[in-house]
């Protein structure tokens, strides 16, 4: 399926004036809407997408004939139906009038809450993707019908309204009410419209005549200027790369208390939440580097998304894939000293590779039609596959026919849309115009289109190096003989580097005299390399003497834990490995080496078997510890400072004395509101939390609700979520559901709690009691039922295993939204169980 319409083409909009009347008392408001389309054959009948909208009139003209509409629902299908009794073709208008409500599900047109000192204020935030234009007015609610709109909203003089253009005219309507009106869009999709209404804090600045600014609630404009930095840099770096000047004459960073998403790529007024655009210099550099990560990410939507569009939403990975790894790209530019590679390895191959070697995975380009499914694609696949796909094909055609291509792209598709081939064709052509045979089509067809990645096995054979490529499943009872093109670096000890694309079941490489040969070297593929016992112990020991990079090392040691998680290697065997050759590979292995033994202590932490893989732990924490200290030194990397607050948080959770006794220490500090390194709050809290009874966790709540920093917020709901006590993880899972925690955060606890060695048997439980509760608080729209669904994938047993599958088959408790994520969950406690087996 290339393109999918409930509406059909025979109307098309060109255009949209809309007027709103947003009440922020009653919490509804009015509005009045012309819409101009351009209707193919003669019919008697238009049907847009409504929900939740009443329409109060409509009516139809074409020409000189005026007709009154009947209007029918159909709440299945989101649409509503206007009917005339003549039928109509060619230009014609329709012109509505409507009332909608702001409802605080954070989808359409939907209100907000924050503080100013004791008094609670609300504001007005929009955001529609991927289906909720139609919640704040009838549209044609499709990606493929781009139309401008004039856009004008009628408020009270003490607010201010927010739109995607520059505000045109101001025009008093009463004596405590005005009509703010705005610019004419560029042809857009329904999506990417913002409404805004408020008091704002606003710090702004330019770049070149463009107008930049970051709109905050009032008193956290003193938060907003790192962020407004950020967006100067990265609009000035994606305009060079791309060719092609910011499309809009302004563009406003909203940070909004409460937002399901992380952000959104409104075109010209993106929203954030307030953790992913506020900081400030007492802020963590890790999130200083999140924040760039979001910003630049929603930044490359101004051109991958807005300016060109996806037709449908099987192709979303157009806009998401290429905004995360554009975020790297720019990210990389500016601040070359995070290193920020090691970063994209981690949050997006790393990821990728996870997320895809399941069974219940889908491509890259998938078939969806419903906004359950649509809602659903918001997952790894779309974002850390594709991107990390992108960076491999970058690799593959070099910088500058990729950078070539994506300008052809985007100047052929800019103000439409367009479709994956377009893509391809636009990257094949500009390595053909610098003198490239590589066919680009064949290679990205089958990474875009064929759900998983391969596993290469490689072994010695001779003189040479024998590679058979198959599909990489977790579970060792799952075979396909599917093979992928796939563009392999090599380095072989004795330093000499290769490169060759390996599209056939297998392949050999030259390798006489050497000692050892590491595949996928520099991390640049989406593919595991699984080596031959000897081939592994002489990568170990190059990886321990320094002769491979920590991106290498990563690489290995990635693959190792697959191997191990999956049941295909025992435990002992893994923690032998590690505790020999990667105790010191450097980052960012160092800090997957902390990742894994966390989940391993979590899943293992009742069984007898464990005991080798705590004392490893223990040793691998315990020589962190004592390297990295509690102060950030000088030449420290943004990895090494993660590290230390990992280390931190982890022997905290070991009860190691050393580090309960200082985190103790600090946490008072902190309480008494004096400064301590902030890169290492969120390990303090966790270690205060583990060793900690009830009157700690009382004050970690009074601090909750003192701080102003979504990032402490979120760090201490982390914290809230590691606890021993059965009475506690009860008094945790309240307080998740309580008015303290906004909806956005409420899924925090309970995902901590699920995945903490003491709270995994709670959740399970704790969700089906809850689970209609949870089906009616969160909303398609909001993305987050899911992750309650991911959270049960630490279990191990066989007998919760069936209940929680007997409980998704029932239809009552499954909704589309989560359809992907149930056989996923399944899949992972399979393999749980199997480790299980093979190590018990």
């Amino acid at each position: 399926m290339e393109e999918y319409s409930i509406l059909g083409g025979n109307v098309r909009p060109s255009n949209y004036d809309i007027e709103l009347t947003p009440d922020l008392v009653k919490f509804a408001y009015s509005g009045k809407e012309t819409v101009s389309v351009a209707i193919a054959k003669p019919t008697k009948s238009i049907s847009m997408n409504s929900k939740e909208i009443k329409i109060k009139s409509a009516y139809v003209s074409s020409g000189k004939s005026k007709q009154r509409a009947r209007v029918s629902y159909d709440s299945k299908r989101e649409t509503v139906t206007f009917s005339f009794s003549n039928a109509i073709s060619g230009k014609a208008e329709l012109e509505l009038s409507f009332t909608g409500i702001h409802n605080d599900n954070m989808c359409g047109f939907y209100r907000s809450y924050y503080y100013k000192g004791s008094e609670k204020r609300y504001m007005l935030s929009s955001h529609f993707e991927s289906t909720s234009a139609r919640n704040a007015f009838p549209c044609f609610d499709e990606p493929s019908f781009k139309a401008t709109f004039n856009i004008s909203m009628v408020i009270d003089k003490g607010l201010e309204a927010v739109s995607n253009m520059p505000v045109r005219g101001v025009k008093d309507m009463s004596a405590s009410k005005k009509r703010v009106s705005f610019e004419t869009t560029p042809k857009m999709s329904t999506y990417l419209v913002y409404l805004g209404v408020g008091k704002y804090d606003r710090v702004s600045g330019n770049l070149g005549k463009l107008k930049i600014s970051v709109l905050t609630v009032p008193g956290k404009g003193k938060d907003a200027h790192i962020a407004l930095d950020y967006a100067k840099r990265f609009i000035a770096f994606y305009q060079k790369y791309f060719g092609i000047d910011y499309p809009m004459p302004k563009v406003d960073l909203l940070a909004i208390p409460d937002f399901a998403a992380g952000a959104m790529e409104n075109w010209g007024a993106i929203t954030f939440r307030e953790v992913a655009l506020l900081c400030n210099s007492d802020s963590s550099l890790k999130i200083r580097r999140y924040i760039a990560d979001v910003v630049a990410h929603e930044l490359a939507h101004q051109w991958f998304g807005d300016l060109v569009t996806m037709k449908w939403w099987n192709d979303l990975w157009l806009n998401e894939s290429f905004a995360t790894f554009m975020s790297f790209k720019a990210r990389d530019h500016e601040f070359p000293e995070w290193h920020a590679y090691e970063d994209f390895i981690s949050d997006n191959i790393g990821q990728a590779l996870v997320q895809d070697q399941l069974k219940a995975t889908h491509p890259i380009n998938v078939d969806v039609k419903t906004p359950g499914e649509i809602d659903a694609l918001f997952d790894a696949i779309s974002y850390q596959k594709g991107a990390s796909v992108l960076n491999m094909v970058n690799d593959y055609v070099g910088e500058a026919a990729f950078r070539k291509g994506l300008n052809m792209y985007l100047k052929a598709h800019a103000y439409s849309n367009a479709a994956k081939e377009d893509l391809w064709d636009s990257l094949e052509k500009a390595s053909k115009a610098l003198g490239s045979g590589k066919r680009i089509n064949y290679m990205i067809d089958r990474w875009v289109t064929k759900a998983g990645y391969p596993e290469l096995r490689v072994s010695r054979k001779g003189s040479s190096i024998s590679v058979k490529q198959n599909r990489s499943f977790l579970s060792k009872r799952m075979h396909s003989k599917d093979i992928w093109p796939v563009p392999v670096h090599y380095k072989l000890s004795k330093g000499s580097t290769g490169f060759m694309l390996i599209d056939k079941p297998a392949a050999s490489i030259s390798a006489s005299d050497t000692q050892w040969a590491k595949l996928n070297f520099g991390q640049k593929g989406v593919y595991r390399v699984l080596y031959g016992e000897d081939m592994l112990t002489s990568l170990g020991i190059a990886a321990a003497a320094k002769k491979l990079l920590g991106i290498d090392s990563w690489g290995i040691l990635n693959d190792l834990f697959y191997l191990v998680r999956s049941g295909r290697m025992a435990l002992n065997q893994y923690v032998a490995y590690i505790s020999k050759y990667m105790f010191d590979a450097g980052t960012p292995a160092s800090l997957l080496l902390s990742e894994q033994l966390n989940f391993l202590y979590s899943l293992c932490y009742y069984e007898s078997f464990s005991t080798g893989l705590k004392n490893a732990k223990q040793r691998f924490a315990e020589l962190k510890y004592s390297e990295l200290g509690w102060q950030t030194r000088p030449n420290d990397t943004p990895q090494e400072r993660d590290l230390r607050n990992s280390t931190i948080s982890s022997l905290g959770v070991a009860e190691f004395a050393p580090v309960v006794g200082k985190s103790n220490a600090l946490f008072a500090r902190i309480i008494a509101g004096k400064k301590v390194n902030p890169d290492i709050h969120a390990g303090i809290y966790v270690a205060a939390a583990w060793n900690g009874n009830a009157a700690t966790f009382d004050k970690l709540v009074r601090l909750y609700k003192r701080t102003e920093s979504q990032e402490e917020k979120r760090s201490i709901l982390v914290a809230l979520g590691m606890q021993k006590s059965p009475a506690l993880i009860k008094k945790a899972f309240e307080l998740s559901l309580s008015n303290e925690v906004r909806m956005q955060d409420s899924f925090i606890i309970p995902s901590i709690i699920a995945g903490s060695p003491t709270g995994r048997n709670y959740i399970w439980p704790w969700i089906r009691e809850n689970w209609h509760y949870l089906m009616k608080k969160y909303p398609t729209t909001t993305l987050m039922l899911g992750r309650y669904v991911d959270s049960l994938s630490l279990q191990s047993d066989p007998a919760v295993r069936k209940e929680i599958a007997a409980f998704f088959a029932n239809r009552k408790n499954m909704r589309d939204d989560i359809k992907k994520s149930v056989p996923k969950v399944l899949e992972k406690i399979d393999a749980n169980i199997e480790f299980m087996k093979t190590n018990s």
